[in-house]
């Protein structure tokens, strides 16, 4: 119910009307403003609370809907070869073949930078893209793609990682030591897991 000024002055004459105290003691006019503070003070009161509750459904909304596109981009595919030879195409362009007994795991959707994980053996013809770098992560070597085609051996049970770069160029990089080969084609880089070092060695033809 709105509070008008004609109104509010007349609850204040009938409280005064009312009251056992001296009449002389209370003005209407000078109550007035007290009142009035008081009705609309609270009035704006639950409008800020209002606007303020609305604006935190608003950030959970976002937040929830931020969430679930996260998850969605994020959804991650994992293909295993067993006996035979698999030929992958992963949603950039770049084509993959895994060899027997080997893993990769890759995003339903690459984001900024285009990451795989591989565990055994693959080859890799890389759709380029400067923009965004294509990584192959293994246990303890990640190899940047520079526009090239390449094959990299990274089986668990083996004690060495071969990256063997056939065409364009690639940066092989140790995890640990932070120690990096930029390959050039007909070259391999090595990381030894026992004693944690990469070397490289020209490609035997």
């Amino acid at each position: 119910m709105e509070h008008t000024e004609e109104r509010i002055v007349k609850i204040l004459e009938k409280l005064i009307a009312s009251s056992h105290a001296p009449q002389g003691q209370y003005s209407a006019k000078a109550t007035y403003p007290i009142l009035r503070k008081k009705i609309f003070g609270r009035q704006l009161l639950f409008v800020r609370r209002s606007l303020a509750a609305a604006a935190t459904i608003g950030v959970l909304c976002v937040m929830a809907w931020w969430g679930y596109q996260s998850f969605y981009t994020t959804q991650m595919i994992s293909v295993y070869a067993q006996a035979n030879i698999r030929n992958i195409s992963l949603p950039d362009g770049t084509r993959i073949t895994l060899n027997r007994y080997s893993s990769i795991t890759y995003p339903k959707k690459f984001k900024e930078q285009r990451e795989v994980s591989l565990n055994g053996e693959a080859y890799f013809e890389v759709q380029h893209d400067s923009r965004h770098p294509f990584v192959v992560n293994t246990s303890t070597i990640r190899v940047e793609d520079l526009g090239t085609r390449f094959n990299i051996s990274a089986y668990r049970q083996s004690p060495i990682i071969r990256t063997a770069l056939i065409e364009g160029s690639v940066n092989v990089i140790d995890n640990i030591h932070r120690k990096n080969i930029l390959l050039k084609p007909g070259e391999t880089a090595l990381y030894n897991k026992k004693s944690r070092q990469l070397s490289q060695q020209t490609t035997k033809r």
